[in-house]
């Protein structure tokens, strides 16, 4: 009996595994990002999509002082500070809108205006 020749079939991706492995990974990323929706960039206009279900959510760069003036008007729930940037997270008509703001050090003001608000 005489022997078959192994036909194996070297097509293009059993050659180049990492293109495979590449090729892969791009489309599980994009898999990923489309459940989870697209995300602004934190400094600028912008909405994104969550699950499903769930509010959009908006980003708002404003002013320092704008800034404060939401906050002395009771709108931000919360705030954190950051060395050069502040974000505020606010409710509006059910939507939650997170605003930015360049940090203004000299300020000293701010600290105690989110005590006396009850910010945290």
């Amino acid at each position: 009996m005489a022997k078959k020749p192994n036909k194996k079939q070297d097509n293009f991706f059993n050659q180049n595994p990492l293109i495979t492995f590449a090729i892969f990974s791009i489309i599980i990323i994009l898999l990923f990002k489309s459940m989870i929706g697209t995300t602004s960039n934190n400094l600028g206009e912008g909405a994104s999509t969550h699950m499903v279900g769930a509010p959009v959510q908006k980003s708002k760069e404003v002013s320092y002082f704008e800034l404060k003036k939401l906050i002395k008007s009771g709108q931000i729930k919360y705030v954190a500070i950051g060395q050069r940037m502040i974000k505020a997270i606010a409710n509006e008509n059910g939507f939650k809108v997170i605003y930015f703001a360049n940090r203004v050090p000299e300020d000293t003001t701010l600290i105690p205006l989110l005590e006396e608000k009850g910010i945290d």
